[in-house]
């Protein structure tokens, strides 16, 4: 089979061209066109990919080809994070049969991803603290170790201590828990009773940026989650949040949000210069990276990638090409990206999105690229040779 890769790349903010990638081996196609909800690297050439039915994409040779993984579970997989080309973890949620009831799962890998192992039935009593008096309470075992709330993100700082932020529970009612032996279990942050969250970033265990539904943004501050002073309480979801260089960080979400923050996320204001009026009406943001001064934000629909170079002093738009959903983004570097999104969508740049090298056969001899007026030129130009199967909406 055939797995197609977009590679990004515009010229003064305009085209792309396409490329083919291939999995080295089948998969049913029940997993194939599973949407993508994160996406991680280690080093230039090691990377995962996580998202429904337990979906797990694995590549070694920087996005160019991926390999499907199987794991234990059919979970949606939400969160994924490696420490070394070895260890990683992945999060996401699942729902009970007959009740309805979500939960959440945490898988863990010692090989590369090859191979992974539900931790959900070795994990510990969970506990829980009083709102008023943050006492630490020890709950009866539950009958089911399904005990975990739905889990949306996860972040490893060694081979020990690690977070994970997701819904909240009775177990863990600030919605972020935590742990100190490599994931085997589990402990609740404190914090007030939340809503939940639908994503999170962190610097250091005791440093980290969590986000969620109407306009909610807290600090997680030695191992507490406290609330951000400029807590906006909006009807539009914040989706993503990134931290960049020295204390800058950016949040991204629904109807064209994009904030800043300057002081690790104590509080937020708009960028400097603010994305065309028309971004907030048609497009909801969901995935946001960072690398030096660049900010690079997508979302849905997913037919641009917004890039500023300068800390959001500047935009350009970076066509795509797709309509699926963008739901996670990743930079090795300043010019090699990855982004990943619904029906097992993958899409991959080699120059940030700079220069439309799918056209400098025609610029050799005409300086106007035709692809400017219409993109559709760059793409029929660099079609590939042999048949390719592109995953669409069914």
């Amino acid at each position: 089979m055939i797995r197609l890769a977009v590679v990004w790349l515009s010229l003064v903010g305009t085209v792309l061209a396409w490329a083919s990638t291939h999995a080295s081996e089948e998969v049913h196609p029940w997993h194939d066109d599973a949407a993508l909800h994160a996406v991680q690297f280690v080093g230039s050439r090691h990377g995962w990919a996580v998202g429904d039915r337990g979906v797990v994409w694995r590549t070694e040779d920087g996005g160019r080809s991926w390999t499907p993984t199987k794991t234990p579970t059919d979970a949606s997989l939400y969160g994924v994070c490696f420490l070394t080309n070895q260890f990683g973890w992945a999060v996401g949620s699942a729902t009970q049969s007959y009740t309805g009831l979500g939960f959440g799962v945490i898988l863990k890998t010692n090989d590369g991803g090859r191979t992974w192992v539900d931790v959900r039935a070795k994990s510990s009593p969970p506990k829980t603290f009083s709102k008023k008096t943050s006492t630490a309470v020890v709950l009866d075992q539950p009958k089911s170790t399904d005990h975990f709330p739905p889990l949306r993100a996860v972040k490893f700082f060694g081979v020990d201590d690690g977070v994970a932020v997701g819904e909240a529970s009775t177990a863990f009612p600030s919605g972020c828990l935590m742990t100190a032996d490599g994931g085997e279990t589990w402990e609740p942050q404190k914090g007030d009773l939340s809503l939940g969250w639908l994503g999170a970033d962190f610097r250091e265990a005791e440093h980290g940026i969590l986000v969620g539904e109407r306009g909610r943004i807290a600090l997680s501050n030695d191992f507490e989650v406290l609330r951000s002073r400029n807590d906006r309480r909006s009807l539009r979801g914040v989706r993503a949040v990134k931290f960049a260089e020295g204390l800058n960080a950016w949040a991204v979400g629904d109807g064209g949000l994009v904030l800043k923050s300057s002081n690790g996320g104590v509080s937020w204001e708009a960028p400097p210069q603010s994305l065309p009026i028309d971004v907030g009406v048609f497009t909801d943001f969901r995935a946001v990276a960072t690398r030096g001064s660049h900010v690079w934000i997508a979302g849905s629909p997913g037919g641009r990638v917004w890039h500023s170079p300068d800390n959001g002093l500047s935009w350009n738009a970076q066509p795509t090409g797709e309509t699926q959903p963008i739901n996670a983004l990743t930079f090795l570097s300043e010019q090699v990206g990855v982004a990943v999104g619904a029906f097992g969508t993958i899409l991959r740049t080699e120059d940030g999105g700079a220069s439309c090298l799918q056209c400098a056969e025609v610029r050799a001899v005409q300086p106007s690229c035709p692809c400017m007026l219409d993109p559709s030129v760059c793409r029929s130009m660099r079609w590939p040779s042999t048949p390719v199967r592109m995953v669409t909406a069914r």
